[in-house]
């Protein structure tokens, strides 16, 4: 079983570290066995084509079968050159994937294989529903995207993963391990937030391991634990229009991802720990005007399984007021900015107004973590207008 242990840079594969991101480590690098993705009937194949073209070019094929063309001559060139080029450039394609050509790499973000100077593939921990092995290879289920090609007849592109493993028992559960320890220190550093958050300490200066986040354009601020990941966008949000004829009431078009940054505009925010933990808050220029009947008796929470748990009907926080109630969503349910879900979890769901705003807020954490459930509430209480 490999141990995941960040690298020294020097040690880092150059096929993999062209790909990194800053910061990021890679605690896992390997390569598959020199002959994986090697076929033997591909390559007798080939040679055979190069063999035959050669032959019928220099007349040692006459032994065999007749050909009205002398050795050497144009007639023979052609269908000779043909054979010789077909077979090269398939017996080239089959070198150029041969494992030995590939590396792969486990980092503290994500999973990593790449080919020569390409990388073939970059999967994130959120993106993955479960790890199975076939014969010597690893590979994943992604819950988006269908990442498996059952009709093609490259492994690879069959089974996308680690290939060629001597242990693939071993690399399964380290795999595992890896995608599980996201949600274990999400819900460590959840405890670790609310513990803080329950401290007595000045408005402007947040308690350590609390990182306090503001909206420009309001001042809204919001507290999260402080090794959460924190993005933004700056969605357009309204109705959907064609030829004056009203589609939809409303409409999100996302804008572009980009980390948090103090004094930059944005109306989405979102707010990662781990995979199945985390926070979505959009800031609308409308008074609020939704009702928790309306949000209750949702249609599509049926047609999505949500089991009701809990409702608040008066909820006051920060200096708005509004509505609240959780929900449990099964695997492979989607919620809206953080896609589907890969185990059950708890999503506490909050509608907050104030005059000519509001906000609409969406909590995510699994049943079987508590603190994070706790942790999420904590964020949703630390909302504060100026």
């Amino acid at each position: 079983m490999p141990d995941l242990q960040p690298l020294p840079d020097a040690d880092i594969d150059r096929r993999i570290a062209a790909h990194l991101d800053p910061g990021e480590t890679v605690l896992w690098q390997g390569t598959p066995r020199p002959a994986t993705f090697v076929s033997p009937v591909g390559t007798l194949l080939c040679i055979g084509l190069i063999a035959l073209g050669l032959a019928i070019f220099t007349g040692l094929i006459d032994r065999y079968a007749f050909f009205p063309a002398p050795p050497g001559s144009l007639q023979r060139l052609l269908p000779a050159a043909a054979l010789v080029v077909v077979g090269g450039i398939v017996l080239a394609s089959l070198w150029t994937r041969r494992g030995a050509n590939w590396a792969y790499a486990i980092t503290d973000r994500r999973l990593m294989s790449a080919r020569g100077d390409t990388l073939v593939r970059s999967v994130e921990p959120g993106d993955i529903s479960r790890f199975d092995t076939h014969r010597d290879a690893v590979y994943w289920r992604t819950l988006d995207v269908p990442t498996r090609d059952r009709q093609s007849r490259n492994r690879e592109s069959r089974y996308p993963g680690f290939h060629g493993q001597d242990d693939p028992q071993g690399m399964l559960r380290t795999l595992e391990d890896w995608r599980e320890g996201f949600s274990r220190r999400a819900g460590d550093s959840a405890a670790a937030f609310v513990a803080a958050a329950g401290t007595d300490a000045p408005a402007e200066a947040p308690p350590e391991g609390i990182r306090r986040l503001r909206h420009p354009a309001t001042g809204l601020t919001l507290d999260i634990p402080a090794d959460w990941e924190a993005t933004v966008s700056q969605d357009r949000i309204g109705p959907l229009r064609l030829f004056g004829v009203t589609l939809l009431k409303r409409f999100d078009r996302p804008g572009e991802e980009r980390p948090y940054e103090d004094g930059a505009r944005w109306n989405r925010l979102t707010v990662r720990g781990a995979p199945d933990a985390g926070l979505t808050l959009i800031v609308l220029d409308e008074p609020l005007t939704k009702t928790l009947r309306e949000v209750r008796d949702d249609p599509w929470a049926r047609r999505l399984n949500l089991t009701f748990l809990k409702e608040t009907p008066e909820l006051e926080i920060g200096g708005l007021r509004g509505f609240s109630l959780v929900r449990q969503m099964p695997a492979g349910a989607r919620l809206v900015g953080f896609g589907k879900v890969s185990a059950p979890v708890a999503t506490r769901q909050a509608w907050l107004g104030h005059g000519a705003m509001h906000l609409e807020i969406v909590g995510m954490a699994r049943l079987d973590q508590p603190d994070v459930q706790r942790a999420v509430d904590a964020m949703i209480d630390s909302i504060r207008l100026p």
